[in-house]
């Protein structure tokens, strides 16, 4: 196989790999309503629920980095694959809602491992230039796996019998493993030849996982990339129960609309995959991170004030908004 070939195969299963992951991530609001029926548990404690999976991402997002640098991204996404699938089995199995917060801990780790490991093969495997349509497929991962799991969800539940969220979990854990399996025959860094490997180690020296904590904007983009996550997510994770509980809908028609939001996100993200191809200087993307980042808060007041009949536009226009920013964020985040 060719290169070309080879880079194409790699950033594609990683990039499968990241979905997988996101339908693990938002099988909780996709079956929030029996949950708490099933546990007898309260929107604060259902909320919990989704919260330690973010928590305990943006933790070992940190240091994932310096983990990548060490054992590089095959050994860090494996271990995040098997630790997906652990928390999985564990969640699927629980007979209290105690086990299944824990659970939830476990299975926060892998997307964590996994948003840092693609991001370090797509610049491994392309220039700057050729990054952005990959880094956009890549930052669909978030919606994606929320559509994957709102109608795996809708499949494998029934309404009348709350327990059946768990088909979800094993559907999960049976996706997670043979993508797993895919990453752990095909997944590799490219070959460095003799000539390149005093530069390859210069180039790691100069960019050292230390150079990245002392990094200004690599923070200044961390901290935005956070305060994003949590305000965004915070909307994904509840949408499908707000449209049950507030606007009337069964649960099968209420993650039917909720999909609108991911194909949002797919008109979104082939918006910025030709935005992004276009506009390649680091400058005029972090203008385009500004404009997102203002589209972005434009949106946060109409997030739990919409009606059952403007659901459709406002839902769909909020998915396009939203997947402008972290296009733009793991596009330049290996230049910062």
């Amino acid at each position: 196989m060719t290169h070309k070939g080879q880079a194409w195969l790699v950033c594609i299963i990683a990039v499968l790999t990241a979905i997988v992951m996101g339908l693990k991530y938002y099988c909780v609001p996709a079956t929030m309503a029996a949950l708490m029926d099933d546990f007898g548990i309260g929107e604060g404690a259902a909320g919990w629920l989704y919260t330690a999976c973010l928590i305990i991402s943006i933790v070992f997002a940190l240091p994932g980095g310096a983990l990548i640098d060490r054992f590089g991204p095959k050994k860090i996404g494996l271990i995040g694959i098997c630790l997906t699938i652990i928390g999985a089995v564990i969640g699927a199995c629980s007979t209290s809602y105690t086990i299944l917060l824990a659970s939830r801990f476990v299975q926060g780790i892998g997307p964590a491992l996994m948003t840092v490991c693609v991001p370090v093969l797509i610049a491994a495997w392309f220039p700057p230039e050729k990054r952005g349509f990959l880094s956009t497929c890549f930052s669909l991962w978030i919606g994606l796996g929320l559509l994957f799991a709102l109608n795996v969800a809708n499949v494998l539940s029934v309404d009348a019998d709350p327990s059946t969220w768990r088909y979800t979990w094993w559907f999960c854990v049976g996706a997670t493993a043979i993508m797993g399996a895919l990453y752990a025959i095909f997944i590799r860094m490219p070959d460095v030849r003799a000539d390149e490997d005093e530069l390859a180690v210069q180039e790691s020296r100069k960019n050292s996982v230390l150079d990245g904590f002392k990094s200004l904007p690599t923070w200044l983009l961390a901290l935005t990339f956070v305060a994003f996550a949590f305000g965004v997510d915070s909307f994904t994770s509840w949408a499908p129960y707000y449209a049950q509980d507030a606007l009337g809908f069964d649960a099968a028609t209420a993650n039917n609309y909720s999909n609108l939001i991911t194909f949002g996100m797919i008109a979104g993200g082939i918006i910025m995959a030709l935005v992004l191809t276009k506009v390649v200087s680091l400058k005029s993307r972090l203008i385009c991170m500004l404009v997102a980042v203002v589209l972005t808060v434009c949106t946060y007041p109409v997030m739990y004030t919409f009606g059952a009949g403007s659901i459709v536009p406002v839902l769909l226009l909020i998915g396009v908004v939203l997947q402008a920013f972290p296009a733009i964020t793991f596009t330049i985040g290996p230049e910062t």
